[in-house]
């Protein structure tokens, strides 16, 4: 019963020693997942960025004729694959030079960074409804309305972002997300686990101090958001664990979400948990088979031995006996 209990203990650690490394091997590959995902975003966009400033160092500004200035820069623009072009004014307001008219979603902070020089891409709409993902660099060109720009834009299909971002793989390991320090969804995938973790996020980041009762996951998530901090944590959806890491996203206000669930892993690790179980067992039994066999050829010898006791003993008092005759 003691060697039962101790190797049921020794089963019973190792089962959670196993699940707490496994949780730290996976935070470690999103890590490293995460930072190169981001790493490929920013080459991507900023490929997009230099293809734009391509467009202001070798159109200037200076010529007085719009009309050629503009169709030097759709020409410029249509070369290097976007799909529209517009200026935009210090207001905020967008001249379209080429493609359907364009609005980014949260325009504010895009126009904030241009005034103050930085190169900003953002996710907008167009006249259509189609969402194009916006590239703004400072520029100073000549405005319909007299204006000078403040910066000019050039789009492609959100489908340029997604492709490269979303797999279709239905077996892959990792799924991501975009969000936006309010928690609302820049980019969002079709996985709908943790769709009820963000919409709790989004009330607890617009909610006032002390208003809205939330885990302490989220909390701290959301002001990893706030302050553009990497975070990492693990939410149990419907008996899954999914690991949850993220981290900002350069030359943008966007923030990289990427999902893990543990299913795969965790069906490794419970085929591992059922061979350590029965392995355990099996050990169990051969030390009770072993020391059963132990006993029982010393229960043998030892009834031997008191048998050829008692029969020594008769022999005794048989001889004891005659001698007294």
């Amino acid at each position: 019963i003691f060697s039962i209990i101790i190797f049921s203990l020794l089963g019973i650690y190792m089962n959670r020693k196993s699940k707490n490394t496994v949780y730290e091997i996976g935070n470690i590959y999103m890590s490293g997942m995460n930072k190169q995902m981001s790493r490929h975003f920013e080459t991507v966009i900023e490929l997009r960025f230099d293809q734009v400033s391509g467009v202001v160092s070798v159109v200037s500004a200076n010529n007085q004729d719009k009309e050629t200035l503009y169709e030097e820069l759709i020409f410029r623009a249509q070369v290097r694959g976007f799909n529209y072009l517009a200026l935009c004014s210090g207001e905020g307001e967008f001249q379209t030079l080429y493609g359907e008219s364009i609005q980014p979603l949260n325009p504010e902070p895009f126009v904030e960074a241009l005034l103050q020089g930085e190169q900003r891409v953002a996710v907008g709409v167009d006249s259509s409804g189609n969402e194009v993902v916006l590239f703004g660099v400072d520029a100073a060109y000549p405005m319909n309305n007299g204006d000078k720009s403040t910066g000019l834009i050039a789009a492609v299909p959100l489908d340029y972002v997604t492709d490269f971002l979303f797999s279709a793989d239905d077996g892959q390991l990792m799924y991501y997300h975009i969000i936006r320090p309010d928690g609302s969804f820049v980019i969002q995938n079709s996985n709908t686990e943790l769709w009820y973790f963000f919409e709790q996020l989004q009330k607890q980041l617009n909610a006032t101090a002390n208003e809205l009762s939330v885990e302490n996951s989220i909390k701290e998530f959301g002001a990893a958001l706030k302050n553009h901090d990497e975070y990492s944590t693990t939410s149990e959806v419907n008996g899954e664990t999914l690991q949850i890491y993220g981290n900002p996203l350069s030359c943008s206000e966007w923030y990289l979400v990427s999902v893990m669930p543990y299913s795969i892993l965790n069906k490794n690790v419970d085929a591992l948990e059922n061979l350590r179980i029965f392995m355990v067992g099996l050990a169990c039994a051969s030390i009770l088979i072993f020391l059963s066999l132990i006993f029982i050829r010393y229960f043998f010898i030892t009834r031997s031995q008191v048998y050829e006791l008692e029969k020594a003993r008769q022999t005794a008092l048989e001889a004891n006996k005659a001698k007294s005759e």
